[in-house]
């Protein structure tokens, strides 16, 4: 099987096609064009899906930090992020409980937009998304990598105390996630995402720890589960469209 992944050369092959000027028109355009640029043009083996999904956009500010980065001036992928610490054992003051949160309001804008643009022609579902947990990246992210790599001989112990402080941030969040009924299964095209929850015979199953976040659909046998999950197979939420 082959398939070649366009993400880091988007600039390159997607942006020259692109026509729309408004800002939330173009991030449909670029998604739209991506959905369809490995089949019409590089003719792999990617899947293409028979809709247009829209996974939820987060809001995610690991410790409190509001991570900051310059970007390529020319639409490329260079970036440079900005230090807001130095010497982790003398700056441990600054790390506080993380922030984050859906940004429901923008994601359903998005939604409607796309729905009202294509929807007609192609339907627009909700999906989801490989679960954002990055812990060293975050911290990269907030002290740059020689500050981390020096913090791992010198402040072992508070390295230790902030990833894990970090772990215990991203839990709570998916956990309050899967209580809102808003965590959609990754997989599925559109068995997945057919009908809405009141007609929808399929549930998916999931179990979040900070070992990872386990899932199934209910027709499965307990023996396709990895051993480590199926003590915790607990709770469920019903697919929607």
């Amino acid at each position: 099987m082959i398939h070649l992944e366009i993400d880091n050369f988007t600039q390159e092959v997607l942006l020259p096609q692109m026509q729309c000027e408004d800002p939330l028109a173009r991030r449909i355009e670029e998604r739209l064009l991506h959905n369809f640029y490995n089949m019409q043009v590089l003719d792999d083996d990617k899947v293409t899906a028979p809709y247009f999904g829209v996974w939820w956009d987060l809001d995610l500010k690991p410790w409190g930090f509001d991570v900051m980065k310059e970007v390529a001036s020319d639409g490329g992928l260079g970036q440079h992020f900005t230090k807001q610490v130095e010497e982790l054992g003398d700056e441990m003051d600054k790390f506080k409980p993380s922030r984050f949160r859906l940004k429901v309001d923008e994601t359903n804008e998005y939604f409607k937009a796309a729905e009202d643009a294509f929807g007609d022609i192609l339907p627009v579902k909700r999906v989801g998304k490989s679960m954002t947990c990055w812990l060293t990246q975050d911290l990269v992210h907030i002290m740059g990598m020689q500050n981390m790599c020096c913090a791992l001989c010198d402040y072992p112990d508070e390295i230790q105390q902030v990833l894990n402080q970090l772990a215990d941030d991203y839990v709570r969040f998916f956990e309050e996630w899967r209580d809102s009924g808003l965590l959609y299964p990754t997989t599925g095209y559109e068995e997945c995402n057919l009908k809405p929850a009141e007609e929808s015979e399929e549930s998916l199953y999931f179990s979040v720890d900070k070992r990872g976040i386990y899932g199934r659909s209910a027709g499965w046998q307990e023996d396709h589960l990895p051993q480590k999950a199926q003590p915790q197979l607990h709770w469920c939420i019903r697919e929607s469209g």
